[in-house]
This record gives C-alpha cells, structure tokens and sequence, in this order.
C-alpha cells in the first residue's frame, strides 16, 4: 500500500532525486504548454507523496537556482527546460553521484584507491548520461 512505498521512498538512495525529478517533469510540462506551474501541493499529489517532501526537494532546488516560487506558489523553472538537467538535480540535492568524488584520496584511505577509481569511473559515466536528460526530455519520454 501507499504506506510501503512511502518508506520504500525514503529509503531508497536516490529518494531525493527521484523526487526532483517527479517535480522537474510537473514543472517542465507546465512551462512548455504555457500553463500555470504546479504549486508544492499539486505536486505532491500527481506524484503520490506528502507535500512536505516535495517542499524540502522543491526548497533544495530554489537554494541551487534550479526552480522559482512565484507569489501564487506556483513551482517554475530558473532556465529554459532544455537548459536544465537530471544532473543538475542530482548535484543539488546531494545525490548519489557527485562530480569529481573520486579525486580525494586521503592517506588512510590508500587501500580503497583501486576500488574508488572504479566507482569514479561509473559515477562520471552516469552524470554524463543524467548531463544528457534534460527537463524537456521528461516531459517528451512520458
């Protein structure tokens, strides 16, 4: 039930961006048709969640430049959707794959060192691909 997949959710590694996305292609969707953008409540239920998840991501995204609140409350992109990407998301809420993690290397760490380039190796692969997914995007896949 909703219960479950609300601590699925919150569970899951990728719980914030995930989240950023859902309000990403709401709000990408809104500004493409020139129709008014999704408050954090509207949100929160088209993508099934409580609204104060929803503000504390949609909150994340303002700090970063990535949305703007107008005076109505209506969620709306900083930039042009094709502008705006899953990585910058991704960067924003602190997600699981952060540009340049793999390049500190403190001593007491020098036995994960193969271990770390492997995982840097795998993490620019995947910000390349989320570069490549722009909020438009989102909105055109579904």
């Amino acid at each position: 039930g909703f219960r479950s997949e609300l601590l699925d959710l919150h569970a899951h590694p990728r719980a914030r961006e995930l989240i950023g996305a859902g309000i990403a292609k709401w709000v990408a969707a809104a500004a493409l048709s020139k129709s008014k953008g999704p408050t954090v409540k509207s949100a929160a239920k088209s993508l099934g969640i409580p609204a104060q998840l929803v503000a504390e991501v949609a909150d994340t995204l303002v700090r970063n430049g990535l949305l703007v609140v107008s005076d109505e409350g209506e969620l709306r992109p900083a930039k042009p959707p094709h502008e705006l990407t899953l990585a910058d998301i991704s960067v924003a809420v602190g997600g699981t794959v952060s540009p340049g993690a793999g390049d500190q290397t403190d001593e007491k760490d020098k036995g994960f060192q193969p271990f770390t380039a492997i995982f840097a190796t795998a993490d620019e692969a995947n910000l390349a691909a989320l570069r490549a997914t722009s909020w438009e995007r989102l909105v055109n896949k579904s």
